[in-house]
């Protein structure tokens, strides 16, 4: 069994971009959106790991157990409510 930490931090990467993306888009670019950039930008470390480990994703995903998807699909919901919460 080889886990699912890629995957999870691929989903938190696509979270964090999709969430922030739309919360900055709201109502069009402006200066009042900074704070928001700057809070996207101080969680970078979030997206190195979302893309520093994609290339064992194949792996996980071969090797899922029941355990590990009822977390992936609880991790998709979360950040399905969080998505539809930002628009």
């Amino acid at each position: 069994m080889t886990g699912i930490k890629e995957t999870m931090e691929l989903l938190d990467g696509l979270e964090l971009v999709t969430v922030s993306g739309l919360g900055i888009a709201k109502g069009g670019l402006g200066w009042e959106d900074a704070a928001l950039v700057l809070e996207f930008f101080k969680k970078y470390e979030v997206l190195i790991e979302a893309v520093k480990g994609v290339g064992s994703i194949p792996a996980e995903v071969k090797d899922l157990d029941t355990a590990e998807i009822s977390e992936l699909l609880t991790k998709v919901l979360s950040m399905a409510n969080k998505i539809k919460a930002a628009i």
